[in-house]
This record gives C-alpha cells, sequence and structure tokens, in this order.
C-alpha cells in the first residue's frame, strides 16, 4: 500500500473513532438554540421496543441528533445541496429573494375531518356563544411566486375551501385567504421563519373582525417599532444555509389609551404588556410575542371604549395567534387562550367556569391539517 493511502486510511479511522469517542463521552443536549426544537435523548431499552423496532427507530433518532458538531454538519449539507442546485432542504424550498418555504404536504383526509367534525362537535356543545375558526394560510401558499420553479407543494386554497365547505353553517368562517392574499406584495411573512409577520397579523386581525363583529383599528391608529433585525426562524433553522439574510421582527403599540396586562396561569405569572422583549437576546426572538407557547394564558386588557368592550374572548390557537394578539387586546377586556398541546382540561367546562362570551379557533393550514390534538374540542 502506497504511504499516501495509509496516511488517507488512519485518518479515515481516526475521524470515525475519534468520532465514536466524543459522542460517547459528550453529556445529550436537551435543546437546540440553533434549530429551536427540543433534540431527541436516548430510549429506555424494552425487548418489546426492541422487538417492534421502535427502539432502533428512536435511537436512531437520538444518535442523529446528539452527534457531536451536528450544527456544523447540518450547514456543511445544506451548503452541499445548494451547491449541487438543489433548492430544497429538510422540507423548506429555497424561494426567490431570500424567501424560505416550507413544504405543504397532502392532509390525512382521516385527521382532516376529525378536527373539523371536532369544531363541529365543538359549536354543538355551546350552541349559546358565537365561534368563530379561523384557519391561516402559509406564505407558501400566498407567495406561490416566489417557490422554485416546479416546486412539488399541496393546494393550501383547496384545503381551506374544503374547510369552509364542511365546517357548521353556525361557525363564522373568517376568510383570512383573500384579506392576506391582497397585501401579498407587503412583508406579511418572515423569510426565515413559518410565521406571519406583525404586518401579516394585523391584515389577520382586519379579516377575524368582520367574523367576530367589531371595527378594526386602522393601521394608522399604531406606533410601530422595530424589535429586532436579526431574527432567524424555524424554516431557516430547518434549512440552515448561513447565507440567508435575517428577519426583522416589529411592534405595533395602539395609540388609544388601553393597557395590557399577561398572565401565565400554570406559572402563576405576570407580565405588564404583551411584548417579551427579553426574548430578543434569544435565538426563538418570535417568542417576543406573549413569551411563546404556554398552556393557558389571560391577556387583561383597560379599555374604555368599543363593541367589546364588556366581553370576554377564549382564543383556542397555534402560535399564529401570539402576534395577532396586539391587535385583538384593544377590544375585549379579557382574552382567554388555551393551546390545546398542553392543556388537558376540559374546554366546555372552561367556558362555563370562566364565563366566557366568544370563542375563536385560530390555527396555520399546516398545523390545522396535522395537529391531533384539536380533536379534543368534541370532548
Amino acid at each position: 500500500m502506497k504511504l499516501s493511502n495509509k496516511i488517507t486510511t488512519a485518518l479515515f479511522l481516526i475521524f470515525i473513532f475519534g468520532g465514536f469517542v466524543l459522542n460517547a463521552i459528550s453529556p445529550s443536549k436537551g435543546f437546540s438554540e440553533e434549530e429551536n426544537r427540543y433534540l431527541e435523548q436516548k430510549p429506555k431499552f424494552s425487548f418489546a421496543d426492541l422487538k417492534s423496532g421502535e427502539y432502533t427507530s428512536k435511537f436512531e433518532k437520538y444518535v442523529t441528533d446528539q452527534i457531536v458538531f451536528r450544527n456544523f454538519w447540518v450547514g456543511f449539507k445544506s451548503d452541499m445541496e445548494s451547491l449541487r442546485g438543489m433548492k430544497e432542504n429538510n422540507s423548506v424550498f429555497a424561494g426567490k429573494d431570500g424567501h424560505l418555504l416550507g413544504k405543504f404536504v397532502k392532509p390525512n383526509g382521516e385527521l382532516l375531518n376529525t378536527n373539523i367534525n371536532s369544531v363541529n362537535s365543538f359549536k354543538d356543545n355551546n350552541k349559546d356563544i358565537p365561534v368563530s375558526l379561523m384557519v391561516v394560510p402559509t406564505a407558501t401558499e400566498i407567495l406561490q411566486e416566489k417557490l422554485p420553479y416546479g416546486a412539488p407543494t399541496f393546494d393550501q386554497k383547496a384545503i381551506i375551501d374544503y374547510i369552509k365547505d364542511n365546517i357548521s353553517s353556525e361557525v363564522n368562517f373568517v376568510d383570512a385567504y383573500n384579506e392576506l392574499l391582497v397585501h401579498n406584495k407587503e412583508d406579511i411573512y418572515y423569510k426565515t421563519d413559518h410565521h406571519w409577520t406583525s404586518l401579516g397579523a394585523y391584515y389577520g386581525y382586519v379579516a377575524a373582525s368582520k367574523a367576530l363583529g367589531f371595527k378594526a383599528l386602522d393601521i394608522d391608529d399604531f406606533n410601530r417599532e422595530v424589535l429586532s433585525e436579526s431574527f432567524y426562524g424555524t424554516t431557516y433553522s430547518k434549512f440552515n444555509n448561513k447565507r440567508i439574510e435575517p428577519d426583522k421582527v416589529e411592534a405595533f403599540y395602539p395609540k388609544q389609551d388601553v393597557e395590557h396586562r399577561l398572565h401565565y396561569v400554570d406559572e402563576q405569572e405576570d407580565h405588564e404588556g404583551l411584548y417579551r422583549k427579553e426574548f430578543l437576546a434569544k435565538k426563538d426572538k418570535y417568542s417576543v410575542f406573549l413569551g411563546g407557547n404556554h398552556s393557558e394564558v389571560e391577556i387583561k386588557n383597560k379599555i374604555s371604549q368599543g363593541e367589546k368592550k364588556d366581553k370576554k374572548l377564549l382564543v383556542i390557537k397555534d402560535s399564529y395567534a401570539h402576534s395577532m394578539m396586539p391587535f385583538l387586546a384593544n377590544h375585549y377586556k379579557e382574552i382567554d387562550m388555551l393551546d390545546l398541546r398542553y392543556y388537558k382540561k376540559n374546554i366546555n367546562e372552561y367556558i362555563k367556569e370562566n364565563h366566557i362570551d366568544e370563542v375563536l379557533v385560530l390555527y396555520n393550514a399546516d398545523n390545522f391539517t396535522t395537529d391531533t390534538s384539536i380533536k379534543r374540542l368534541s370532548k
């Protein structure tokens, strides 16, 4: 064997076994700031799980998540695929003008119907109060012209129309689609994150006001402040291309006299205002809105005017609702928010015990078609 081949083989073995040793001695990480998600932990062994294949599946995910220098390898993979001309990485498309757009796949029809029927059952159980449903299209649908040519993504509008056609006539359906489409030349979605921007949430609020029955404030009724110009969100974390430009995060403050206070029920914590600016120093800057995900949140507002000033609104939601609250909170004396992924109590009992006047169910289209916790509305 030539000396050069021996050196190459030796370096390869050192790399392989060195990585094995480092993986073995390195402590497991719980959360990835770069990817903004919890990492897989070492699974507990059982012969039953081994036989079923569940143990090996979990162990493979654990090894993948906990490999040393993971952030480097994820970024390296993305760079190599970009050099090869690939426009998709981890179900995220590299679109025009720096937009990273999440792939929307054909929904599971059974789950979709379950979620639609769950909202219908929820309304049947709460006949005396208005219930509205808002299914928000994602950037992949509204900004289709930003997708790379031939990008395989399913028709979101067809799904939203299907939901509208099959939801009970007693449920107020919020038409967020057309309101956002009219403004699709504006910065209504983040380029590096799956959420809508504060501006997009404002237009969503305008659409919701028509179903909820109040007059929305004009955009000029708010003072705007840029909170950050260095936001890298969820789609960036999946795609992991270091050459992508960051987003800015913006706050809207009402010019009218109103005060807001956040109360986290499980944590028994209170905070003044709806923006948690301490999160601007973290990777997940979207958590500046309401402090991120919590099972149960109360927003108490001091307002002196408006059609809903004496009403309590319950919002059953995903995180798209968070950046819309600075707008809705100017109309209701209280807005309660439940995240069904974490809130496990009976929702119908909650409505009675807390004297809720109205309900808004708010999800983005991707989550409404995939979230298995929505079925709890029918219980």
